[in-house]
């Protein structure tokens, strides 16, 4: 049984069948959140940082398919450690989520992504104090358009 609020994973599938969720959905940046977790110095000391700006949108057509855009400002990360320099380079990034929703108004994505600083032109560490990998934590609140 689901918890209150929240519909079981076939009820959800029935949702995208039947057309429930079919429309535009739009990213309420208020209640959604995305985090970055790296390690540093030499792996013993992790960076933790949340980023203030994002948006996006989310299609469902009425036979069930997902898709859309998130976008996260990479200098809004707060590090509350000092300043983030990265260089100008854009790269889209495919994931898998769990998808949850509470009714037919609201939908909610969870994913944790894996990114590679090198993909996007940091190659550079001094004496390899900052990992490569870094994980991006996402809860993405979506509502009707």
């Amino acid at each position: 049984m689901a918890p209150a609020g929240q519909v079981t994973a076939s009820e959800l599938q029935a949702m995208l069948k039947d057309s429930a969720l079919a429309g535009t959905w739009t990213l309420d940046p208020a209640r959604s959140s995305v985090e970055l977790r790296s390690k540093s110095m030499w792996g013993l000391a992790p960076v933790k940082g949340s980023f203030r700006e994002v948006a996006g949108t989310g299609t469902v057509s009425p036979d069930g398919q997902v898709s859309g855009t998130v976008t996260v400002a990479a200098a809004s990360v707060d590090t509350k450690l000092g300043d983030l320099i990265v260089r100008d380079r854009t790269r889209p990034l495919s994931f898998d989520a769990t998808l949850s929703t509470p009714g037919t108004d609201e939908v909610r994505l969870d994913a944790e992504v894996q990114v590679d600083r090198s993909d996007y032109g940091l190659t550079w560490s001094p004496m390899r104090m900052a990992s490569m990998r870094n994980t991006i934590t996402l809860h993405l609140v979506f509502t009707r358009s």
